[in-house]
Formats: C-alpha cells, sequence, structure tokens
C-alpha cells in the first residue's frame, strides 16, 4: 500500500518528490524515512538533486516513461492504514468454542475438586454393602470406578491430572492467548493510530500557510486517533526539530518545510512530462520483404 502510495504521488506529480511529501505519505519519522528514502532510490532509479537555491529534492525520471496513466486522485489522496482485525471467525464459530471451553472448564474444576476433596473415597457404606458416591460425586465416583476396572489400583492420579489439571490447563490457555494476544495488538494499534496521526498531521503542515498549530488537527477517523492525547503536539515538536522550525505563537513555523514546497512547485512546472512518453511501437508481422 505504501509503495503505491508513493509510485502514485510521483507518477501525478512529475517524478518529484520532497523528503516533507514523502514523509506525509508514508507516516515515518524524519529519521526513517532518510533510510527508506534510500531504498525507493535504488528500486526506482531515482536519484537526490539540488535545486539552484539549494533545495533538496528526489526525482524520479523513470516513472514517468511506463505505460499507462495514474489518476490524479490516487496521487494527491494518502491512504490510512487499517488497524489489525483480532479474529476472523464467524460468530457463531466463537460462541461454539466459547461453549466447548466452558465445560472445559467446568469439566476441570468439577474432577480437581473432588479429587483433592474426596480423594480415594469414591465407595460409601450402605445396608445392602458398599456403593458408588450418590448425589453431585456421582460422576467422579463413576469415573473411579471406571479407572479401576480398566486395571489401574489408583485411580486418583488418573482423575486428578487427566480429568482435572489438563482440561484446565486447556482452558486457562484458551482465555489466556487471545489475552495476550489482545494486549500486544493494542501496542501494535497504537502503533499504527500514531503513524496514520503523523500522516495527517505532516499533510496538515504542507497545506499551512502560516503558522501550524497541533491542536488545530482534527483525526477524520478512529485509525488516526492514539490514546496520547498529545501526540499530534510530539509529531510536530519532532518535524520541527528535524527541519529547523521555529517555535511561535502556540504552533511552528515550518519555513524551510514552506520553501522548499514553494521551490519544487516551481520546478515541476518546467518539467515537460511528453519527453518522457513511450516512443511509437514497432510490430513485426515477420511478412518477407
Amino acid at each position: 500500500m505504501e509503495k503505491k502510495a508513493v509510485v502514485a504521488f510521483l507518477q501525478t506529480h512529475k517524478g518529484v518528490i520532497t523528503m516533507a511529501e514523502f514523509m506525509a505519505i508514508t507516516g515515518m519519522d524524519p529519521a526513517d524515512a532518510e533510510l527508506a528514502i534510500n531504498r525507493y532510490l535504488l528500486e526506482f532509479e531515482g536519484s537526490p538533486e539540488v535545486s539552484e537555491s539549494g533545495v533538496l529534492y528526489f526525482n524520479f525520471p523513470k516513472l514517468l516513461a511506463r505505460v499507462g496513466t495514474t489518476p490524479e486522485v490516487m496521487g494527491s489522496t494518502v491512504a490510512l492504514k487499517r488497524l489489525n482485525k483480532f479474529s476472523s471467525n464467524a460468530p457463531k464459530v466463537d460462541r461454539t468454542f466459547r461453549l466447548i471451553n466452558i465445560f472445559n472448564l467446568a469439566f476441570g474444576g468439577y474432577f480437581l475438586y473432588n479429587a483433592l476433596t474426596i480423594g480415594t473415597a469414591i465407595y460409601v457404606n450402605t445396608p445392602q454393602g458398599y456403593a458408588l458416591r450418590g448425589g453431585f460425586p456421582i460422576i467422579y465416583s463413576a469415573a473411579g470406578y471406571l479407572f479401576q476396572l480398566l486395571g489401574s489400583t489408583n485411580p486418583i492420579p488418573g482423575l486428578f491430572w487427566g480429568l482435572g489439571v489438563i482440561p484446565l490447563i486447556f482452558s486457562g490457555m484458551f482465555y489466556g492467548i487471545p489475552v495476550i494476544r489482545s494486549i500486544k495488538q493494542k501496542v501494535e494499534d497504537e502503533k499504527i493510530k500514531f503513524e496514520n496521526l503523523r500522516r495527517v498531521v505532516y499533510r496538515n503542515i504542507l497545506s499551512a500557510r502560516d503558522i501550524f498549530k497541533p491542536e488545530s488537527v482534527t483525526p477524520p477517523l478512529d485509525e488516526a486517533r492514539p490514546s496520547d492525547v498529545r501526540a499530534a503536539e510530539k509529531i510536530a515538536k519532532r518535524l520541527a526539530a528535524w527541519s529547523g522550525a521555529e517555535p511561535t505563537d502556540g504552533g511552528y513555523a515550518y519555513r524551510e518545510i514552506a520553501r522548499t514546497q514553494a521551490e519544487v512547485e516551481k520546478l515541476r512546472a518546467s518539467i515537460d512530462t511528453s519527453a518522457f512518453a513511450p516512443g511509437k511501437a514497432i510490430f513485426d508481422t515477420e511478412a518477407k520483404v
């Protein structure tokens, strides 16, 4: 998605991009963007250039020679990354798994409790002789009797571990793994939100005519709203430190970025894209001359 967005921007902006524009598309921090732009230069045969007034920009003329056109809207729109989806299961499937796990939890808890409280006393003395315990422990006593029929002299290990501990461990993993995944996903989603907000802030800075104030940014979607309420201010401050912007009137004056953008717009206006159009195709009919 990122690569397509960068290529679309270049093909609709005469193959020229500034570092600020590249960061606004990718949502990268300045330090990461400076490393990432080198990969694009290598892959698409671009080159860093310096204008007569000393403005740094990146030129990708090879992308203008490709057959086909890119709609202007694709080069002017920055797509936000989607948040991670926790599960692709249908609700009916999730309910089924929950019911199975509730059964495992009740099943394991039942046998573990009785193994600890009743133990080997699965029989009671009645006037007719010894019989299995009745009432609530009847299933536990019947399971112990079954173990004995299968040749076990001591059914307790099988009842305790096989029917008690193991189902509970399975049940704990069933609940524990999603909890761990959920915590991890929240951390990853916060990174995505911060990166998306960075895109929004950078775009606002590029379009600002004078002073940019972080509080003026209103993220359009939840995908660009990190939990940190000062995220926009931190992003603007980081870019200000990188670009040498001056803090003023509760905001920042990104004069160097504005000068770079103005210079590059003049440069784009002077580029004739027809010179990069592919030449006429020559077809070989294999006819004898």
